[in-house]
This record gives structure tokens, C-alpha cells and sequence, in this order.
């Protein structure tokens, strides 16, 4: 399983390589096979890549991300996946992990907006008026009888 920090090196890498992201769906992912154990895996010894062309591809559970140098192995990458799995090419990659991300010239944009309003959503949080702070700024704390307790439910 990919962690973030994969996650995000991979989309610095295209970044700074100028590569396209590209994001697939595995349809029915749970049903090609149950695997308890990590494993790690290696090329096989004598293995040397062809023409120098590279392609790199990150997979969580039926996510998968995709970028590399060479389109036309990008696309036969694709191909080869969708001849073994049931594959829905979501196009750019727009959404992974909970990440939002938006690229632009400037760079890549990485935010949890959607997963923040999915959770204040989900605890009724929606509608709420945030406070900056629950304290006035500049308040002198003291030992004061006169004062009213605050009502700790309201934080």
C-alpha cells in the first residue's frame, strides 16, 4: 500500500519532470485476491529496462496513479492492465487519498477541501460558525471571583 509520503514525492517528481498524473479505478478490486502479508518486490536479477523509458505507477487498495516520460507506454501500460483487470481510466488526476489535486503551470495544488466539508458534513458541523479562538485577544488571565465561568459545551 502506498503511503502519503509516496504520494507526495511522486507528484514531485512530475512536477519537476513536466510529467503527466493519470488516475485508474481497479472495478472490484476485493474480489482479485486477499493478501494479509506486506511484500516487497524487486526486478528480476539481469532485468534492464528497455529504451530508457519510464514509468511509474502508485497503487491504494483499487486506486492507481500513473506518470511517466513516454505516452505511448503510459498508454500500452493501460492497455496491459486493462487486459488483466477491469480498469475505468478516470483521466487526469483530479482526486487521491483524500487529496484534491489541481495542477497549473505554476506547480501542483494539493488540498483536503472535499474531505473537510465530507466530515463536517457527516458531524452536522456544516452550518457552524467557527471562532478564531475561544478567548478574547489580549485577555489578562487572573484569579478573579467576579467573573462568570465559562460554558465549556460552547467549545
Amino acid at each position: 500500500m502506498v503511503r502519503l509520503i509516496d504520494t507526495r514525492v511522486l507528484l514531485s517528481v512530475a512536477m519537476n519532470k513536466d510529467w503527466s498524473l493519470y488516475q485508474l479505478d481497479v472495478k472490484n478490486a476485493f474480489l482479485n485476491g486477499d493478501l494479509v502479508e506486506e511484500v516487497y518486490m524487486s526486478p528480476p536479477p539481469g532485468f534492464e529496462a528497455q529504451f530508457g523509458k519510464i514509468a511509474i505507477l502508485i497503487v491504494y487498495v483499487d486506486d492507481i496513479v500513473l506518470t511517466g516520460d513516454d505516452q505511448t507506454e503510459i498508454s500500452l501500460l493501460k492497455q496491459r492492465m486493462g487486459d488483466e483487470f477491469e480498469i475505468k481510466d478516470l483521466g487526469n488526476l483530479k482526486y487521491f487519498l483524500g487529496m484534491e489535486v489541481a495542477r497549473s503551470k505554476e506547480g501542483i495544488s494539493v488540498s483536503q477541501r472535499k474531505y473537510t466539508l465530507d466530515l463536517l458534513t457527516k458531524t452536522g458541523m456544516l452550518g457552524c460558525r467557527p471562532a478564531d479562538t475561544p478567548i478574547e485577544f489580549k485577555c489578562k488571565l487572573g484569579n478573579s471571583d467576579d467573573q462568570v465561568p465559562v460554558d465549556k459545551e460552547q467549545y
